[in-house]
């Protein structure tokens, strides 16, 4: 792992979608973790030191987003996070950095990501 990579935070309760999100984000050079709930997620958001962004599923198996992104903003409210969804009428989220409807084409959640992060339009 290079020093400067971004860390980043996969959470969805689909372990396929998931593990294909992580390895485009890797293949366009993030550190990327993975959690399949919502507990795992926590978990990580509370013991990973360096934690740039998270993407979170709305609904993460035994919860969601309208549990989840108060837990986050709360443990760590510098942490950036973006909410993905399946429903076009969600545009904004309080506590979301950003909302993503799914699917997302690869280049364009990389994208997507790298704005977020602060790597220009």
């Amino acid at each position: 792992m290079f020093p400067n990579q971004p860390v980043i935070l996969c959470a969805d309760d689909s372990k396929i979608a998931t593990n294909a999100r992580c390895a485009v984000l890797q293949d366009f050079g993030y550190k990327v973790l993975c959690a399949y709930s919502g507990a795992e997620t926590m978990e990580i958001v509370n013991r990973q030191d360096r934690l740039d962004l998270v993407l979170l599923d709305y609904e993460i198996g035994d919860t969601d987003a309208s549990v989840l992104l108060p837990a986050i903003n709360t443990a760590r409210p510098e942490l950036k996070v973006a909410l993905l969804t399946g429903s076009a009428e969600l545009d904004g989220f309080p506590g979301a950095n950003a909302v993503f409807v799914k699917p997302l084409a690869p280049p364009k959640l990389a994208e997507e990501v790298r704005k977020l992060l602060g790597g220009g339009e």
